[in-house]
């Protein structure tokens, strides 16, 4: 319960104090620390961050499709097969779209574990 009133507290902080707190975070992190360990820190927060977003945008794309399905349901399906055809041709288009984001992230992921350990 705790973790979800943080993460509300977080989301209604100003810009500029969520780009002070990051800051700090940051030299706390990278503090008494190597340059590879600080590298690698930042490569693995960054993909976290990648996934993050993938993750939002997948649920984007869910609740989108929801909210077809419930606009389709409300006008008791009078949208043609035209239509539905376009419909499902645009979500397969944005889950291609989400599929080649996974593939870069494991890509920038095997690339900076590969550079990390030479």
């Amino acid at each position: 319960m705790s973790s979800i009133s943080s993460i509300s507290s977080i989301s209604s902080m100003s810009s500029d104090n969520i780009i002070l707190l990051i800051a700090i975070l940051s030299i706390i992190i990278s503090k008494g620390r190597n340059a590879d360990d600080i590298n690698l820190i930042g490569s693995i927060i960054s993909a976290l961050g990648s996934n993050i977003t993938t993750i939002a945008d997948q649920k984007t794309l869910n609740e989108s499709c929801t909210d077809i399905k419930n606009t389709e349901t409300d006008q008791n399906n009078k949208s043609d097969d035209k239509n539905s055809d376009t419909e499902f041709s645009n979500i397969q288009e944005q889950l291609t779209a989400l599929q080649k984001k996974i593939d870069d992230l494991e890509n920038e992921i095997k690339t900076h574990l590969n550079v990390s350990y030479k």
